[in-house]
């Protein structure tokens, strides 16, 4: 039996959440994402799921997806928060701000509730969130045995 550790940060919506600045050359294209994605992803629910799509020159070169009723939502205290997930930016665009930007593109069109959950390990994108204006909230601890949380633990960050 295996037993898998998996501490992550949590991310709220900070209060000097800037507007997004004008990317020359870029379109962002938002898309609904087809059911039968999900259907692979058990602890994704497929309402509302939106992806934002970063194009330039006709290529995707940077994605977020914007899921609401998620599963560890309700484990971690954020039941009527939308998350924003799933992103990746292509190699040749890392460090160009563009992450970030669409962090906060996404931040200024919906509410308020909007939780972002990142591995504890992950620099880059910690930094990229905390840059779009995102304030540390929570270190998550949860503990998974064949895939199925079992112990959870949540440390309030002030």
């Amino acid at each position: 039996m295996v037993i898998k550790k998996i501490e992550l940060f949590s991310y709220i919506r900070g209060k000097s959440i800037l507007s997004p600045e004008e990317m020359e050359g870029y379109e962002v294209r938002v898309f609904p994402v087809p059911k039968s994605f999900f259907q692979m992803l058990k602890e994704i629910s497929v309402e509302k799921s939106i992806c934002y799509a970063l194009f330039l020159e006709n290529r995707i070169v940077h994605a977020c997806y914007l899921y609401k009723n998620v599963f560890i939502n309700f484990l971690f205290g954020y039941r009527s928060y939308a998350v924003i997930g799933g992103c990746f930016t292509l190699n040749a665009y890392r460090g160009k701000g563009l992450y970030p930007n669409m962090l906060r593109k996404i931040a200024n069109e919906i509410s308020n509730n909007i939780v972002i959950y990142v591995a504890t390990s992950n620099f880059s994108s910690i930094r990229g969130i905390e840059k779009a204006g995102f304030v540390r909230h929570k270190k998550l601890i949860l503990f998974k045995c064949l895939g199925i949380p079992f112990y959870k633990k949540t440390v309030l960050i002030k």
